[in-house]
């Protein structure tokens, strides 16, 4: 079993406690911006978007 240090961080812990945009934000945007492209909708992944962006 590994052992995962208690003081480790995630990059996106990091991005949402400096208020920068994460990588989430950018992933499902571009899931966006492709469904849009080709006439879908992709509702979860805008939907992240919200969810997970800096206050």
């Amino acid at each position: 079993m590994v052992t995962i240090d208690p003081l480790t961080r995630s990059s996106m812990s990091d991005d949402l406690a400096a208020q920068r945009a994460t990588e989430a934000d950018w992933f499902n945007g571009e899931v966006v911006k492709l469904a849009q492209r080709l006439g879908l909708s992709a509702p979860v992944s805008a939907r992240l978007r919200q969810v997970v962006q800096p206050s």
